[in-house]
């Protein structure tokens, strides 16, 4: 996919925020002028300021006409398409113990924990303000305190913010930006869980298309988790509804 540039859109929006959009924007989502697939090709992104302060930001194909920047009127969007992946990574812990000659040494202890990545959306987005700035849906999830990459508490206390239910083959979260997420577990999910005590949910706009067909790689899951466009909140099992 490539973005074509439009100097008033980079001046609303700022130059960082069009760069974010752009990775977060994938084929799968919908064109908000014509309603088809967006496709591998060429797309621009369409401005809309709120009375709120806010501005909503939509993807349409290239073809579909030019870059709209519009201040006030009737404005019809249709809902975000999301985009949601599973992995599993790996913590490791250090624990200090003696050789049985009186030494010491570290041993290490790994445990997979799963992992819940969600794309809130990847053709429709909401960018609030603060302090006078617009900030991303991930950045203001970082500003009420969900996790930064590097600084994830695992085994954390669970966010009262956050439904999260599991039935025979499918994980459910709500009310995530008021809406509902969910993703198809595999067999063994339930037992990974409990050897874990949770698992770890990453919300992005980093593109996780590979990831979510299951043609991710190791440098791709990487990418999600360490980037700055990255929001974490742990959840622990017991926290996990019966659905």
């Amino acid at each position: 996919m490539r973005l074509i540039p439009d100097t008033a859109v980079s001046r609303e929006l700022g130059e960082e925020i069009v760069s974010i959009l752009e990775g977060a924007v994938l084929p799968g989502g919908d064109c908000a002028a014509c309603g088809r697939q967006l496709g591998d090709g060429a797309f621009r992104l369409s401005v809309y300021p709120q009375p709120t302060g806010g501005v909503l930001v939509t993807a349409v194909h290239a073809t579909c006409g030019t870059s709209n920047l519009q201040h006030g009127g009737l404005l019809v969007v249709p809902p975000g398409t999301w985009t949601a992946a599973g992995a599993v990574i790996t913590t490791v812990k250090a624990t200090p113990s003696r050789t049985w000659w009186g030494g010491r040494r570290e041993q290490l202890e790994e445990t997979p924990i799963p992992l819940v990545i969600v794309s809130p959306s990847c053709d429709v987005f909401y960018l609030g303000r603060r302090d006078g700035r617009l900030i991303t849906p991930v950045e203001h999830l970082l500003l009420e305190g969900y996790d930064r990459a590097g600084e994830i508490r695992f085994h954390a206390a669970a966010r009262e913010d956050l439904t999260v239910s599991l039935d025979t083959d499918e994980l459910t979260i709500s009310p995530l930006f008021l809406d509902e997420y969910s993703i198809d577990v595999r067999e063994g999910f339930t037992d990974m869980l409990d050897v874990a005590g949770g698992l770890l949910l990453a919300i992005t706009h980093e593109p996780i298309g590979a990831l979510a067909a299951g043609e991710g790689d190791a440098a791709e899951l990487e990418r999600v988790t360490t980037s700055p466009h990255s929001a974490f909140a742990w959840i622990p099992a017991e926290s996990i509804r019966s659905a």
